[in-house]
């Protein structure tokens, strides 16, 4: 198969073959009556998909679209250089955001399997450049977690191809050593055990913003019943520690706080990726603290 032909698989079976346009946008100005209304170019545009014409997104003129076919181009080949591939993809948001992923091999945490992915998101909505990040998910639970590489340089829409493989390049290398870390800590969280209940409690009302001095509206306190339902279960499956914890929360931003139609868009750039960053930095947190005290001691 050529090069060519992969991009057009992969474009048509992710669902992203279509293109975004710029289009100006016009204003009607009201002069006193209806006759009198007068039309006016103005100096925003809007940006529309090709397939059903839904609205994207604003920009100015300067703006450049960065179309899908381009994403693709430059992924497969920085990809292909490093003997990696790329299989999957797909739309956020309706299209605002649009990625790409790139698979890695398989790896195990504790009992499970865990599904890696280095993913490069792109916007159509003028809200970011091109950045990767990792998209794991384990097997037992199939829970889903995104984490943006936030130190990576962007790949700017405007760049040339070949500058634009460059980065990719670079930026996937240190994608690949990023998501090795990731894993580590992963396999940290699961060597370390949940000393008591207050941990657990503390991490749960930092994340749902519940006050702990304060009755909480039902809302809020079916959210904490659902998310302890969730980490009850997950612990179940990965054991009396940080891993299962934080699996428990996953659980919840996966299957219980969101719809299943919208929960990939949650996960990867919505309030279940704020929540799941959050509970990975509050645990790891702990991770590093326990490991302080071990060494002093």
């Amino acid at each position: 198969m050529t090069k060519n032909e992969k991009i057009f698989d992969l474009l048509y079976e992710n669902g992203l073959a279509w293109e975004a346009n710029k289009v100006p946008l016009y204003a009607t100005l009201n002069e006193g009556t209806s006759k009198d209304n007068v039309i006016v170019k103005t100096d925003n545009f809007g940006v529309f998909r090709s397939d059903n014409n839904k609205l994207l997104g604003t920009c100015k003129d300067r703006y450049q679209i960065f179309q899908n076919t381009e994403l693709a181009e430059t992924i497969v080949e920085a990809a292909g250089s490093l003997n990696l591939e790329v299989k999957s993809g797909g739309a956020l948001q309706g299209g605002k955001k649009t990625f790409l992923q790139v698979k890695l091999e398989d790896e195990i945490v504790g009992n499970s399997g865990i599904k890696r992915n280095l993913t490069a998101l792109n916007s159509h909505d003028g809200s970011c450049a091109i950045g990767f990040g990792t998209t794991n998910t384990v097997v037992v639970c199939t829970n889903t977690f995104h984490q943006a590489m936030k130190g990576l340089t962007k790949i700017r829409h405007t760049a040339s191809y070949s500058s634009r493989v460059k980065d990719a390049i670079e930026s996937i290398k240190m994608a690949l050593t990023g998501e090795n870390l990731l894993i580590d800590n992963f396999k940290r969280m699961s060597d370390t055990k949940i000393k008591d209940d207050k941990f657990v409690i503390d991490l749960v009302s930092k994340i749902l913003s519940v006050n702990s001095n304060e009755k909480a509206s039902t809302r809020k306190a079916n959210q904490v019943q659902t998310m302890a339902r969730d980490i009850h279960k997950d612990i179940g499956i990965h054991g009396n520690n940080l891993w299962g914890l934080f699996n428990g929360i996953t659980r919840y931003t996966n299957h219980s706080a969101t719809s299943k139609d919208k929960s990939l868009d949650s996960i990867m750039v919505g309030q279940g990726a704020k929540m799941n960053e959050e509970a990975f930095n509050q645990i790891m947190f702990e991770v590093e603290k326990r490991l302080h005290t071990s060494v002093l001691v």
